[in-house]
């Protein structure tokens, strides 16, 4: 009876994110059923919950308790209950356990112990024995893993904020009408969620640019920046989502760039008073908000030295390596610079 009526109730979707760095989300660990942080993206399964409301008892106490079937695999957030016991000074020593995903018990009528949580304020906790969601070491990065612990201090790695999935709204939104003889995916026949390099192409300054990409500095600004290839530098990997968006694997954040329509002001400096940073922002930033396509990115059509000029969508300008001078750190931005041999806005995509 318990499990008909778990059956009949209809999950609502939701995403459940660090209440300390919104860009973190709760997924499955790839190859494994364990749990860790990842980079929030677009319409992925992975990172997608069905909180399904279940119908322990009539008690006050048992009223809110939910499963959390993980939409990717079909399987359920568990743990095994423990009661803690706990170490003065040190309380998270003794009372952890693991936290994974597995099958429903169809013997025993359904979500068992291990798979019934409720929700705290911003505290994921297990329905019997109160412990919490906890994020490793409190260290709210990519690839970190997610167990389950006692909360405690100021609960940095065990808050958490579970967001409702609109499917349709989120499709509507990400359903863009990129063209696909310029679509940056189309154009490289790079798939998604792989991560990859933008390099300038090895032709250029006799066959040592390809030593050179596209990478995001790490300070408060999130400014993009010519850097020369590190194969351990996750800033300089970027993946592709829908088609002509961006992400970089280091931060989550996308490839912007504000819309400017091109002015020539200087026909001798077709690139004067034309130019926007380049930088990351979040999907959720309010000016991404404002106009979506200021992720957007097109290849081509031109060709050169073995790469294509990369551009902005909506405007057309070029993603430009000021001076086209190719060094580590170099400074970048979006400028009206398509123009000769378009050696400094013309990129590779490569997987190494």
């Amino acid at each position: 009876q318990q499990q008909q009526q778990q059956q009949d109730v209809s999950g609502k979707m939701v995403r459940i994110h660090c209440l300390n760095d919104d860009a973190k989300v709760l997924q499955v660990a790839e190859h494994t059923n364990r749990l860790e942080l990842g980079h929030l993206t677009a319409d992925d399964d992975n990172q997608k919950w069905e909180q399904i409301a279940l119908n322990i008892s009539a008690a006050a106490s048992d009223q809110g308790v939910f499963a959390l079937r993980h939409v990717g695999t079909g399987l359920y957030l568990d743990t095994p209950v423990q009661y803690c016991y706990l170490q003065m000074q040190a309380p998270w020593e003794t009372p952890g356990t693991r936290l994974f995903v597995s099958k429903d018990d169809e013997k025993a009528g359904g979500i068992h112990e291990g798979q019934r949580w409720v929700l705290d304020g911003h505290l994921i906790r297990h329905w019997l024995d109160g412990r919490t969601l906890d994020v490793n070491f409190w260290d709210l990065k990519a690839g970190n893993g997610v167990n389950v612990n006692v909360p405690f201090g100021d609960s940095f790695g065990c808050a958490w904020n579970m967001k409702s999935v609109d499917a349709a709204k989120e499709e509507e939104e990400m359903s863009y009408k990129a063209t696909p003889s310029i679509a940056l995916a189309a154009a490289n026949n790079i798939p998604q969620n792989v991560p990859f390099y933008i390099k300038v192409p090895a032709a250029i300054k006799n066959g040592k640019s390809s030593s050179y990409c596209i990478s995001v500095r790490d300070n408060d600004k999130h400014e993009v920046c010519c850097a020369k290839v590190n194969a351990d530098d996750p800033r300089q990997k970027w993946k592709m989502v829908h088609g002509d968006c961006l992400q970089n694997v280091y931060s989550g954040e996308f490839l912007y760039s504000a819309v400017k329509y091109i002015f020539v002001r200087d026909t001798n400096h077709i690139w004067h008073a034309n130019h926007t940073d380049l930088c990351t922002k979040k999907r959720d930033d309010p000016e991404v908000l404002a106009d979506p396509d200021t992720l957007r990115w097109v290849f081509g059509p031109e060709e050169f030295y073995g790469g294509k000029v990369m551009r902005h969508y909506k405007d057309g300008r070029g993603v430009d390596i000021h001076g086209w001078n190719f060094k580590d750190n170099g400074n970048m931005g979006v400028e009206n610079s398509v123009h000769g041999d378009c050696k400094g806005i013309s990129y590779c995509l490569t997987l190494f």
